[in-house]
């Protein structure tokens, strides 16, 4: 059996190509995955498909959908990235599809609207083992759900990693001025750990700037009503 003519198996069609590059319609990709019976073209539909809601679906609104991989961006190797065109203004969708460690067992995909700072992970739920044998899906480490947990820890390191390897203007301590409010991290002296709000005054320092999307609910908010007790102390 020859190759997939939709996405050559997830593989460069030629070698000295600088990167793995097709794109698609939703037809297009329905019929490889359905009638030529394509792993790869499967996994994608199913991931592209688990990421519809009440707002869009793949058949329905989405214009066309464009697939690269390069095999090198900065000091590590990048994965199948995916980004989905829809027929109308909304901004598009883009998503990285990637085998969790250890390697052979699922695959992940996640989805973040390009033009926000909001964004989701799921579970595709898709036995993999022949995940292993394309080259165009990386390896990536995932959280947990909990924020101390060793998958979380390691996916921030490896954030962490690529910002101090690639972003120059981070490891520049004489220009990073610190934002008006941060959070100190510290240790006691029997190890637990202490967090509290400053407000530093002209100070320059590297610093990590993290976000997430806060649900139905926010319990840790800080307010004129709590903001000294929080410099003293964020329980």
């Amino acid at each position: 059996m020859g190759r997939c003519k939709l996405c050559n198996d997830l593989e460069k069609i030629e070698e000295l190509d600088a990167r793995l590059t097709f794109d698609f319609t939703p037809n297009e990709l329905i019929n490889s995955a359905s009638e030529t019976g394509c792993e790869s073209c499967t996994v994608i539909l199913e991931g592209v498909r688990q990421a519809e809601n009440c707002e869009w679906s793949f058949q329905g609104d989405v214009r066309r959908v464009y697939a690269r991989c390069h095999e090198n961006r900065g000091w590590r190797h990048s994965s199948l990235f995916l980004e989905v065109y829809f027929t109308d203004e909304r901004p598009r969708l883009e998503s990285e599809v990637f085998s969790l460690e250890p390697p052979g067992r699922f695959l992940e995909t996640a989805y973040f609207v390009s033009t926000s700072s909001a964004w989701s992970s799921l579970l595709s739920g898709l036995e993999s083992d022949f995940v292993v044998g394309w080259r165009a899906v990386k390896l990536r480490p995932t959280t947990s759900g909990h924020p101390l947990s060793k998958q979380a820890l390691a996916w921030v390191r490896s954030l962490l990693g690529e910002c101090s390897a690639q972003h120059r203007a981070c490891n520049d301590i004489e220009t990073a001025h610190l934002p008006k409010r941060i959070l100190e991290l510290k240790k006691t002296d029997l190890g637990d750990p202490i967090v509290r709000l400053v407000e530093p005054e002209k100070a320059y320092a590297r610093y990590t700037a993290l976000s997430h999307c806060w649900g139905n609910e926010r319990a840790c908010i800080t307010t004129r009503a709590n903001i000294e007790e929080r410099k003293a102390n964020i329980p």
